[in-house]
C-alpha cells in the first residue's frame, strides 16, 4: 500500500480504533513533551500516527502503513526533540527525503 501522510485529528470514532504501541517523554525548556505512537485499525486495515503534545500544543498527523518505519520516526522525532509546531514540517522532510526529493 502506498505510504501515506496527512494531516488529520482524529474524530470520536477514531479513538476506538487506536492502540498506543509506543510513548515517551522528554523535558524541553523545562516542560515535559509528550510523544505516543499509535497502531490506527479501520475495516481491518493498520495504520501508524504520531501523537506530540507539548504545553497546551498537541498535533497527531498519521504516517503511513509500515510499522518499522512508523517506529524508526518515531525515535527520530524522540530523539531530535521535536515539538508540536515543528512536527508536520519534520514528517513532511522526512517524506521528501523518503521519495528522493531532497
Amino acid at each position: 500500500m502506498k505510504h501515506q501522510l496527512r494531516k488529520h485529528q482524529p474524530t470520536q470514532a477514531d479513538y476506538r480504533g487506536l492502540v498506543q504501541i509506543r510513548g515517551k517523554v522528554q523535558c524541553i525548556l523545562g516542560n515535559d513533551a509528550y510523544y505516543r505512537l499509535y497502531e490506527v485499525r479501520r475495516a481491518g486495515i493498520r495504520s501508524y500516527a504520531i501523537n506530540v503534545s507539548y504545553g497546551k500544543d498537541n498535533v497527531y498527523c498519521m504516517l503511513g502503513y509500515g510499522r518499522s518505519a512508523a517506529c524508526g520516526i518515531f525515535e527520530k522525532v524522540v530523539e531530535g526533540f521535536v515539538t508540536p509546531a515543528t512536527l508536520r514540517d519534520v514528517l513532511a522532510d522526512w517524506e521528501n527525503e523518503r521519495r528522493g526529493a531532497v
